[in-house]
């Protein structure tokens, strides 16, 4: 019996140095900034406080469907051979639209937000990117070129809830709130055309020739507001590493501003003797208040890392990902969808 109590008192004082020295560890480890934890879908380390700022670096290039029929050319040649009792018309008409290169170009994206105690947060987040283009058409002697540029600037107002754990180790919420947009595209392109007409009667031959060089100036300016609502799927997969990926929708209210300043200047030569010449020119402004669909979509790679400065605790967050924005029948339904897309990197901190 006495034995069996000094083997119980030796247990327990084993136990209780293997807790004290665990604890120990624990504050050491806590000292150095770092946690060790086992499972990879535990809660955030860092006590941190309630404001959270993020910087996002933005690698796109923008696409508007349909642009290339801005830039086109267009030639038409046609041969009449009236020799004897024999007539032959052969015509060819040939046009070619432009072939347009969608640069790549860098943007930022500025948000700030606020955590609140029961796990909801609320973020604002502002996203200011330039995109730009340039084409050409050549063939059968006539040309065409042009240029496009892009402003867009979107700020999201949105209420997040708290993360809800379905699986071991992936979490979700879903979020809402607001979109607004001011989105200005310019378009400038010259289009040449070319016809060609060359008569004989079997003694003498008539050359005619009709070209003309059109100017083109189109500017957009939209403004546009709306509810937006997503859901935000995070999957840890240990060592503060994660794999995320989000998905948005909104029903914006947009009002667009057309412009469109057409000119263009016709000459008609016949055996290289110009007879006549023309201009014409169309100016016009439409306005327009139509509903815009826009789906925002992202997928990446997280790091998340407890830092400790003068006694507080920092919790960082650095992400690598691609982003897909699409705004559907962005001009109108013949022009096509305007699409943003490529690689963001983001950098936030809790404090």
């Amino acid at each position: 019996m006495k034995g069996l109590t000094w083997g119980c008192a030796a247990v327990m004082s084993s136990a209780l140095l293997l807790s004290s020295y665990l604890h120990a560890q624990e504050v050491y480890d806590e000292l150095e900034g770092w946690v060790v934890y086992d499972d990879c879908c535990c809660c955030y380390p860092c006590e941190a406080g309630d404001w959270f700022f993020q910087a996002d670096l933005l690698v796109w290039t923008a696409q508007q469907g349909d642009i290339n029929s801005f830039i086109t050319t267009d030639t038409r040649t046609s041969f009449i051979d009236q020799g004897g009792e024999q007539l032959t018309f052969t015509s060819s008409n040939l046009s070619q639209e432009g072939r347009i290169s969608f640069d790549w170009n860098a943007g930022c994206r500025l948000g700030a937000g606020y955590a609140f105690c029961d796990g909801w947060s609320a973020l604002a987040a502002w996203t200011h990117y330039h995109g730009s283009a340039h084409g050409y058409s050549k063939q059968s002697g006539a040309g065409a070129s042009g240029a496009w540029k892009l402003h867009y600037d979107v700020v999201d107002a949105l209420l997040a809830s708290p993360y809800y754990c379905t699986w071991d180790c992936v979490k979700w919420n879903v979020f809402g709130g607001a979109k607004v947009g001011w989105i200005e595209q310019k378009m400038h392109a010259t289009n040449q055309s070319l016809s060609v007409t060359i008569e004989s009667d079997g003694e003498t031959t008539t050359t005619n020739v009709i070209s003309g060089t059109d100017f083109l100036h189109y500017s957009s300016d939209l403004t546009a507001a709306g509810p937006e609502i997503g859901l935000n799927v995070i999957w840890d997969i240990g060592c503060g590493f994660s794999l995320y990926g989000n998905a948005a929708g909104s029903v914006l209210n947009a009002h667009f501003k057309n412009k469109v300043n057409d000119e263009g200047e016709f000459s008609n030569t016949t055996d290289g003797i110009t007879s006549s010449t023309a201009n014409s020119t169309y100016d016009v402004t439409d306005r327009d208040h139509i509903f815009r669909f826009v789906i925002d979509l992202g997928l990446g790679l997280s790091w998340s890392h407890c830092c400790k400065w003068c006694g507080h605790e920092y919790p960082v967050m650095l992400r690598v990902g691609w982003e897909q924005h699409s705004w559907f029948d962005h001009l109108d339904s013949s022009v096509g969808d305007l699409s943003l897309n490529g690689v963001t990197l983001s950098a936030a901190v809790r404090f």
